[in-house]
């Protein structure tokens, strides 16, 4: 079965796009990892745990990861990729008016509530600003409990056109820090790709190859280029 765009083998299949209910083309992902839940609380939890994530405005059950919470036990499926189908001014917009983002910890069995785990100052977050951290698992009786290691992080997706200049494009590049490469794309195979006279090409990059790449832009010169 083809996997949707965007979406690793191993994600977690995203429960919403954001905003929820919004409709619109896609313009980025965002990748949510619940990498681990870390047990601070003289008991914890005997059995498995699982973190279930739902966004404001979303009708669904939520997205739920399954982050290892104990040395050797393994984990399930830990990362999320959400389309966005806002541009990035109105997505701001939308997590400043969320304020914050609830993780809810609950038992893999019966999804009996543990505790939550809270994220704000979402308004930071952007392609060139992840939020990364440790949050902590609150019980229902306001005791710590633990905590949850979270990163939420933009990945840009983008259509270029024909019509923009090569310049524009390598400036707009500049400001865009988070997005994926593929090991296999090296910039010997870009430089083939560019010059073929395909009419799409399909590439992606991470933050220490943006001045390599815009030269190679500029010295290839871009046909139709897709980011993902």
């Amino acid at each position: 079965m083809e996997q949707p765009r965007g979406q690793g083998l191993n994600d977690i299949p995203a429960s919403t796009s954001l905003p929820p209910l919004v409709e619109g083309p896609l313009r980025y992902f965002l990748r949510c990892t619940v990498a681990r839940a870390l047990w601070t609380t003289p008991k914890p939890p005997s059995a498995a745990t699982l973190v279930r994530l739902r966004w404001w405005g979303e009708t669904s059950d939520g997205t739920v990861f399954q982050p290892p919470s104990r040395a050797g036990q393994p984990g399930g499926r830990t990362t999320a990729r959400y389309p966005v189908r806002c541009g990035p001014r109105q997505f701001t917009a939308y997590l400043t008016d969320m304020g914050v983002l609830v993780l809810e910890v609950m038992t893999k069995l019966d999804h009996l509530p543990i505790g939550r785990a809270q994220i704000t100052s979402l308004s930071q977050l952007s392609p060139s600003h992840p939020i990364s951290g440790v949050f902590p698992i609150i019980s229902p009786t306001s005791d710590k409990l633990g905590e949850l290691q979270v990163l939420l992080m933009a990945l840009l997706f983008v259509i270029y056109s024909c019509k923009l200049y090569c310049c524009n494009i390598c400036a707009w590049i500049k400001l865009c820090s988070v997005l994926t490469l593929p090991q296999s794309l090296t910039g010997l195979k870009l430089q083939k790709i560019l010059k073929s006279g395909i009419k799409k090409v399909e590439f992606s990059f991470t933050a220490p190859n943006l001045g390599n790449l815009c030269c190679k832009i500029v010295t290839c010169g871009l046909k139709t280029g897709n980011i993902k």
